[in-house]
């Protein structure tokens, strides 16, 4: 899945679904992609944030008196939250520029709204500024916010 373009997971399920039964709408195909994508990396990042935290975590809150569940909503998520943050900035950053891809089913976004301005306008150059200055606003204000919090996680040092 993680290794798939997205476009193609696109395609395929609004065009190849129907032929088995299937029948989505553009928008739905779209965000269950999106999903299924966004779902492929972030597990990866999780696993990762999971993998990084020592055994000794855990038998550390055993040895205090703490149950299974205890260990793990007061001692590991958090940890691994901290860990992860950094990756999963990158790819909520990601995340949000694939969503011009639903531009290619039709789907109404920004990208989809530039093309149409194009049609309507034939101010090219002028709505693909306006919209490329959208989205790395956007992406830059995502990056601040998780920086942000970040910053309110971390540990001093």
């Amino acid at each position: 899945m993680r290794n798939t373009p997205i476009l193609v997971l696109i395609l395929l399920l609004y065009f190849a679904l129907p032929s088995v039964g299937i029948r989505l709408d553009k928008l739905s195909s779209f965000l269950i992609t999106l999903a299924l994508y966004a779902g492929a990396y972030l597990a990866e990042v999780f696993r990762g944030g999971l993998m990084a935290i020592p055994k000794g975590q855990r038998e550390a809150g055993l040895a205090i008196g703490l149950r299974e569940w205890q260990i793990k909503a007061y001692v590991i998520i958090p940890v691994m939250l901290r860990n992860v943050l950094p990756s999963l900035s990158n790819s909520f950053i990601s995340l949000f520029k694939d969503t011009s891809l639903a531009a290619a089913i039709a789907v109404p976004e920004l990208t989809y709204q530039a093309r149409k301005i194009n049609l309507e306008s034939y101010r090219v150059i002028e709505t693909w500024l306006v919209t490329s200055a959208l989205y790395i606003l956007t992406c830059y204000v995502i990056a601040l916010l998780l920086r942000q919090l970040e910053r309110r996680l971390s540990l001093t040092r």
